[in-house]
């Protein structure tokens, strides 16, 4: 009995940290939505002379989530190389998220706004790594349709996300260059240039991307009920 209670509990222990770890995305995503279009200037008071962007909140949150499913990286190969992948996109975003707010208050330096722009492309890298990571679980648990999802998400990161950031990137900087206006400025104007249903299309991939993290948390729990083994050190 033992020897078949080992491999169960190990088996529960990794779907519970898996379940941790996209609940705690799943809420990360719409605060730093939050904080991204409301919150990015406001600072959190630790100590009366320490204080940090409101966005570095979800990111503890992105980066616990992070490290609890980089604790399940013995699943298979790919979902060890997708938890890397991850860690590395959420201490990027971590990195970036610091000095976030600073250039509000110095709205013409190009340098900060910069760093803003760097943060905005760590959160997209994010997006599609934790679809990565749902689309790969999808496969191991033979849940076809979870696998699918995850896949639109990521393809929704990168076409209706990524491709329009990066076309406003280079066209803002293009701009800038021509009408020596200030980089956040030219970007702003190609913000408004876009048309009201691309931008809320934007929000389209975040939304997949939460109800993957969701069915993924609602699988492991349902595979703690069930006493579930899972195919650990499988090439996926």
């Amino acid at each position: 009995m033992h020897a078949n209670d080992r491999p169960q509990e190990a088996d529960a222990r990794l779907l519970l940290n898996i379940a941790r770890g996209f609940l705690c995305f799943f809420w990360s995503v719409p605060l730093y939505l939050l904080t991204l279009l409301r919150g990015s200037q406001l600072k959190l008071v630790i100590f009366e002379r320490l204080a940090v962007p409101l966005l570095v909140v979800p990111g503890i949150l992105a980066l616990s989530g992070s490290l609890l499913l980089r604790r399940t990286r013995r699943l298979s190969v790919e979902w060890a190389h997708g938890t890397d992948n991850l860690l590395r996109a959420v201490l990027a975003a971590m990195y970036f998220s610091l000095p976030a707010g600073w250039w509000l208050a110095l709205q013409r330096s190009d340098y900060l706004f910069l760093n803003f722009l760097l943060l905005i492309l760590c959160l997209l890298w994010m997006l599609q790594a934790v679809g990565f990571l749902g689309g790969e679980l999808g496969r191991i648990l033979g849940r076809r349709t979870l696998a699918v999802e995850a896949e639109v998400g990521e393809w929704g990161v990168i076409i209706l996300q990524l491709l329009p950031y990066l076309a406003m990137f280079t066209i803002a900087i293009y701009h800038a260059f021509q009408s020596h206006l200030p980089l956040p400025i030219g970007m702003q104007k190609e913000v408004l240039r876009l048309p009201v249903w691309l931008r809320a299309a934007a929000l389209l991939p975040c939304a997949v991307i939460m109800s993957v993290c969701w069915r993924c948390r609602s699988l492991c729990i349902e595979g703690i009920i069930r006493n579930r083994r899972l195919p650990v050190g499988g090439s996926g």
